[in-house]
């Protein structure tokens, strides 16, 4: 089973959640589920223009 964005809209009371929440893609997931040489950077790519906006 996958969420999407759009799920999580659903759940009651998670707009009201405190800080930033980031919904990823599969690879990204798996690469920091299990990191490799390969994926870790991949993953980091991903995921860092959301940590961008959540220290800003």
């Amino acid at each position: 089973m996958y969420i999407v964005a759009d799920d999580l809209a659903d759940i009651p009371g998670f707009d009201r959640l405190p800080g930033t929440v980031t919904v990823l893609d599969y690879p990204a997931i798996v690469g920091l589920n299990t990191p490799s040489p390969l994926s870790v950077p991949y993953a980091l790519d991903r995921l860092r223009p959301h940590l961008k906006t959540a220290t800003t």
